[in-house]
């Protein structure tokens, strides 16, 4: 088991034009890293859409590095 590695983290808010965003962080030891952000507005956010999305960003960061979600 890899102990040392980052945990993907993400959040959703709206902007002050009430668009609404997922946020898609790194957390390591050093802190919080920001990795992208994607507009929702014409989606419905069901959990196949969250885990895509948070599929594909384990993908571009690495699998291997990726310690939890």
């Amino acid at each position: 088991m890899k102990y040392k590695g980052v945990t993907i983290v993400s959040d959703g808010w709206s902007d002050p034009q009430k668009m609404p965003l997922i946020n898609f962080m790194a957390v390591t030891d050093s802190g919080p890293m920001f990795l992208k952000s994607i507009n929702v507005s014409n989606e419905i956010k069901y959990k196949g859409f969250i885990a895509k999305h948070m599929r594909d960003v384990v993908m571009e960061f690495g699998p291997d590095n990726v310690v939890k979600l």
